[in-house]
């Protein structure tokens, strides 16, 4: 028996000394010996392919918004492709964990060639996610008219309006049948002329409201707020002021909405006196909307309301303005100081009709939008395939904006002289293209009076201008997106700079160590950058203006770098290992909003979404032993997912909380049996229910008791 084992260890140790052999031939065995750099290499191939995948999901629901896109049949099967590799590439993670000398690098014999391969599929995939975006549907007119046309075959009964229209159109090319049976179209335009080379049949013009008619929605509007008392005398200044906006249902609106709270007679007689408006014609009609428009727009007490209306028409027409977007010009170029009077500003232009807007997005009117271009010194083109030509960018220009385009590149030698030019943006909309790919040194050699540059979205754009670095009187740098920038500017002299959002721009990967001179900047948002990004020691906390950080890189970040933050509100961020958010835990209840995902899988740390000076404060915990999690007590949403360690009553854990928090998810905690148990059903009146609790979710995979 002995001698059996001394031979079986003679195998054995025979086995090991052949392996040791092959394993020191690196030069034949490529794949073992590049295994573990292969490996990261497809970490970061992977990481890519997420980030892809998660701006692919954005461009699709902004195209997609409305309807007027639809998805290539392609682009599903390569979002589930891409799902598929990331349960595989976890898996293959997995089964690479363990073993001794000899297993572990057996196994990385063995699978040098999967990993190989495995690579091969990402790079395929990212390929593949290059080519697939959106098909038209609305602006392909073939299919549209094919669309079109079969409606009107299939149904005896058809409708079409077509709205706003302002050119003659081809009926045939827009698929409607001639003098088809039972089809009607309808379509409403300013101008008669074209329904007449359309060959309309019945012309119905849309009159504007007669006095009586004018002066019901004017009333209604101005007393919507209750702040004035109509009495007898302002009444009769009142009816003369809407007789003055000729019936024009806008111009109505408008000017009863800026004349709301006033009732001082003086500020009435004066404002009568000051309204120009000649009789109304209807072939000057634009021309006397303008005036009344104008009308409304000179009753803004504040200078600063009107620059921030005229900053709106930079944006392309019928765009939704997205609030938290432009709040952050707004604040760049010196208009309102923080997020709060951003929002206020906005509410102001909303609540006297020059501005629509809901809860996200504000929008401005066609008509209100080409006033504020006729009394702006901007420059707005849209549609561009060639930089406009020097000779358009005059001496007196504020702001210029060329969005969306086509422009792939800016001429080497153009280099403008607009001394005054406050806003530029070059940003690329257009999702389906490009945007600009590279930018001369000489463009912004004579633009030091710049507070706003905005480049975001070109996304083939591989270098900034070292012409950047000098204009020190930049207030806003974005450059969102811009995923193949590998490096920042020089930032020495950007002492100014209030805002820096290099959101998606996944090629940087270190912060400059000069970012330490931006003593002015309040936010920062370096959401969706490389996962290894680096920051410098010290130089968030010498940044002691932020107001607002969002990034994915807060890991390493010290209690002690948030304490020199004095006016630090909102934090977003990213954490892998639970101790170093729970280290930050006193920190953030001093923030007014913070939105954190603590998860040890890069691959599933999406934070919920919120907008801009929301006051949430969310934190996702995500396969994590919930045992450990300190919380903070103005915590007021939760969200916990696939966690360890709570079984039983899930109350018991939160006991601390329950009094702020508002919103309750629990997805996938087997071993959790109760929300609340008995007793606390009984006593939870006086206790335990939390009176700000509005959303409760539980996805067990146990029927809960009770």
């Amino acid at each position: 028996m002995a001698a059996a084992l001394r031979a079986g260890m003679d195998v054995i140790w025979t086995l090991k000394d052949t392996m040791e052999k092959i394993l020191s031939l690196r030069s034949i065995f490529a794949g073992y010996m590049g295994f573990d750099e292969n490996l990261e290499t497809l970490k970061a191939e992977v990481d890519q392919l997420l980030r892809e995948e998660k701006d692919m999901e954005a461009k699709l629901k902004d195209l997609e918004r409305g309807g007027q896109k639809k998805r290539k049949q392609g682009v599903e099967g390569w979002l589930e492709r891409v799902n598929k590799l990331k349960t595989n590439f976890e898996a293959f993670k997995e089964s690479n964990q363990g073993g001794g000398f000899i297993i572990n690098n057996a196994r990385k014999l063995i699978k040098a060639q999967e990993l190989e391969g495995m690579t091969e599929r990402v790079k395929k995939l990212r390929e593949e996610g290059r080519n697939n975006t959106v098909e038209p549907t609305l602006d392909d007119e073939v299919q549209r008219a094919a669309t079109l046309l079969n409606h009107f075959v299939e149904n005896n009964n058809v409708v079409l309006i077509l709205d706003d229209v302002w050119d003659n159109i081809s009926l045939e090319n827009l698929g409607v049948p001639p003098r088809a049976k039972g089809c009607k179209l309808i379509l409403t335009t300013r101008l008669r002329d074209v329904c007449c080379r359309i060959g309309c049949e019945k012309l119905f013009q849309v009159n504007v409201f007669n006095e009586e008619e004018g002066w019901n929605l004017f009333k209604e509007i101005l007393v919507q707020d209750g702040c004035i008392v109509l009495t007898d005398v302002i009444e009769k200044y009142a009816k003369q002021l809407a007789k003055k906006c000729g019936g024009l249902p806008l111009a109505l609106s408008t000017v009863a909405a800026s004349m709301r709270g006033v009732n001082d007679d003086h500020i009435w007689r004066n404002a009568i006196k000051n309204f120009q408006n000649a009789s109304l014609q209807m072939e000057d009609l634009e021309n006397d909307v303008f005036e009344i428009l104008k009308f409304s727009y000179n009753r803004l007490t504040n200078q600063n309301l009107k620059e921030c209306f005229l900053y709106c028409c930079l944006y392309p027409e019928d765009e939704r303005i997205v609030k938290d977007e432009i709040i952050m010009k707004l604040i760049a170029e010196g208009l309102c100081e923080d997020i709060d009077e951003g929002h206020s500003i906005l509410k102001k232009l909303v609540d006297v009709f020059l501005l629509e807007g809901d809860k996200w997005f504000v929008k401005m009117h066609d008509l209100m939008r080409e006033m504020a271009l006729k009394m702006s010194k901007f420059m707005v083109k849209s549609e561009l395939v060639e930089i406009p030509e020097e000779k358009h960018w005059t001496a007196e220009l504020e702001k210029v904006s060329l969005n969306p385009n086509t422009l792939k590149e800016i001429p080497n030698d153009f280099s403008p002289r607009c001394h005054k030019l406050s806003t530029l943006n070059l940003s690329n909309s257009n999702f389906l293209e490009t945007g600009i790919e590279e930018i001369p040194e000489s463009f912004l050699l004579y633009t030091s009076q710049l507070r706003v540059l905005d480049l975001s979205y070109n996304t083939e754009l591989k270098c900034l201008p070292n012409s950047i670095s000098n204009l020190e009187n930049l207030c806003g740098l974005f450059l969102q997106h811009c995923g193949h920038i590998s490096c920042l500017p020089a930032m020495k002299k950007m002492k100014k700079l209030r805002v820096l959002n290099i959101q998606g721009c996944n090629g940087i990967r270190e912060l400059p160590q000069d970012m330490e001179c931006l003593v002015s900047l309040q936010y920062l948002y370096m959401m969706g950058t490389s996962t290894d990004l680096e920051i410098p020691k010290g130089v968030i906390s010498k940044l002691r203006n932020l107001k607002c950080i969002q990034s994915d890189n807060c890991r390493r970040l010290q209690s002690e770098d948030l304490n020199c933050l004095p006016h630090l509100q909102e934090f977003w961020s990213w954490f892998d290992e639970l101790h170093n958010f729970n280290r930050l835990v006193k920190n953030l209840e001093q923030l007014k909003c913070y939105n954190i995902c603590v998860s040890s899988s890069h691959l599933n740390r999406q934070r919920h979404h919120l907008p801009l000076g929301r006051n949430v404060n969310n934190v996702d915990f995500k396969g994590i032993n919930f045992t450990l999690v300190l919380l903070p007590a103005n915590i007021t949403c939760l969200h916990i997912k696939d966690c360890e360690g709570l079984n039983g009553c899930i109350a018991d854990y939160l006991q601390s909380i329950m009094s702020n928090l508002k919103e309750l998810d629990v997805w996938q905690c087997t071993e959790v049996e109760w929300i609340l148990n008995s007793e606390q059903i009984i006593e939870m009146q006086a206790t335990l229910v939390p009176p700000h609790l509005r959303i409760l979710r539980c996805w067990l995979s146990i029927t809960c008791q009770n």
